[in-house]
């Protein structure tokens, strides 16, 4: 055991969706699960984790902030029972100014009796790593009546509204519903046939 360095790995999750894409619009609870190995039992142990903007290439990655500006990051501090197991690291906060973000969890593990009273031993930091990835998509929308292909049209009778929707950072491959509701501007309520 004293032989084998720590090392750690991480699986980050919207707690409410259960995927790698959380909701900007309010609070969300992104749940980190950093399985360790190589741990020493019963000895405390310290982990620290951000939220940081992904990057391409060699980038800097900058720390996310909330929609306060408080940086998003936490730490615990645990006790394994056994070399090898997992822990959860979680972050709460205000993604409200997230829309179309790509974000991916960074962790440091430190043992804080190793020589000096904080010491890295295992770190997990990889802006490609999607098992650390967390997604906040964004839409916008383009409506125009198909009769005048602009944003007026004719109201003496049956019209037609397309709504084009633009849609980015969501993830590919999986299957997503969109829904619309055409509402009245000035008294906040939907229209009805």
């Amino acid at each position: 055991l004293e032989n084998q360095a720590p090392e750690i790995g991480t699986q980050a999750i919207d707690r409410d969706t259960n995927q790698h894409m959380s909701n900007p619009n309010g609070v969300v609870t992104i749940v980190d699960t950093v399985e360790y190995k190589h741990l020493v039992p019963g000895k405390e142990y310290k982990l620290s984790g951000s939220l940081m903007y992904k990057t391409n290439g060699d980038e800097y990655a900058e720390v996310v902030k909330d929609a306060s500006g408080k940086p998003v990051t936490n730490e615990i501090r645990f006790t394994p029972e056994s070399p090898d197991g997992t822990i959860d690291l979680k972050f709460t906060f205000d993604a409200s100014q997230l829309d179309g973000a790509k974000t991916v969890v960074f962790e440091e593990l430190y043992d804080p009796n190793l020589f000096t009273e904080d010491s890295l031993v295992a770190i997990h930091k990889d802006d490609n790593d999607e098992g650390q990835s967390i997604y906040f998509p964004e839409i916008g929308t383009k409506a125009l009546g198909e009769d005048t292909e602009d944003h007026i049209t004719n109201a003496d009778g049956e019209v037609v509204i397309i709504d084009t929707v633009e849609y980015s950072n969501v993830i590919a491959g999986k299957t997503y519903e969109m829904r619309g509701v055409l509402m009245n501007a000035d008294t906040g309520e939907k229209v009805l046939d």
